[in-house]
């Protein structure tokens, strides 16, 4: 472990400090681009994440993808739809590296307190955070406040996309959202216009990249429709 990590432990563990240490953690893992450094301090941390201290963890993807957005954009190649970290500093590509691989550990421990059963009288508030590359399927969006989301390659099979409080600039980057269970009919008609299904050459959908095809989508949306109001 890291000199860090270990000054940090015996807060951590405590009753009176455990909340400001795990705050700091937050803090400093926010501000880090040390990958081995964030898998050293996550866990022992803020993990498990549970309803309870689901806010905190919440609080550091947001953190990151503030971080994060200049580097894509700076590195982004219209003309091969991909990223070209040539363009980075070395301490940029540090950065974007560490974030590339802490927002799919994150977004895993979020979709597992996702699938559980909402305590009564919580509110979710998931705008403008960042969630890649995990198994969000069976989510229950009831409540949730999604707007300038940015979901990226997430499973979403049987999630239920309804009662979604707020979805403005939400986005929707390699999910197969169609293969929900259900969803609001103002969410569908959003993201018909601004995601429907694109044939995908180098990427598919989802953490795994799977196939789709037209006539999934226009399968699933048809039912998606048939149930929505």
């Amino acid at each position: 472990m890291s000199p860090a990590v270990v000054e940090l432990q015996p807060f951590l563990r405590s009753p009176k400090y455990g909340d400001q240490a795990r705050d700091d953690a937050v803090n400093i893992l926010s501000t880090s681009s040390d990958s081995a450094f964030f898998s050293s301090l996550f866990g022992p941390a803020l993990t498990p994440v549970t309803w309870t201290n689901l806010d905190r963890v919440v609080r550091l993807d947001r953190a990151l993808l503030a971080r994060g957005y200049p580097l894509w954009n700076k590195s982004w190649d219209p003309k091969t739809q991909n990223n070209d970290l040539r363009r980075l500093t070395k301490e940029e590509r540090a950065t974007f590296d560490y974030i590339e691989a802490a927002v799919p550990l994150i977004s895993s421990e979020v979709g597992s307190v996702l699938k559980t059963p909402q305590p009564r009288g919580t509110s979710v508030d998931l705008s403008a955070t960042y969630f890649k590359n995990a198994d969000w399927s069976g989510i229950n969006f009831k409540g949730v406040n999604l707007k300038n989301i940015d979901l990226n390659s997430l499973d979403l099979k049987n999630a239920q996309l309804t009662g979604v409080t707020e979805f403005t600039g939400a986005q929707f980057d390699y999910v197969a959202w169609w293969e929900a269970r259900s969803i609001d009919r103002r969410l569908l008609e959003y993201l018909q216009r601004a995601y429907p299904f694109r044939p995908r050459a180098v990427y598919g959908y989802g953490p795994s990249n799977e196939v789709a095809t037209q006539s999934d989508y226009d399968t699933s949306v048809g039912r998606l429709m048939s149930q929505s109001k």
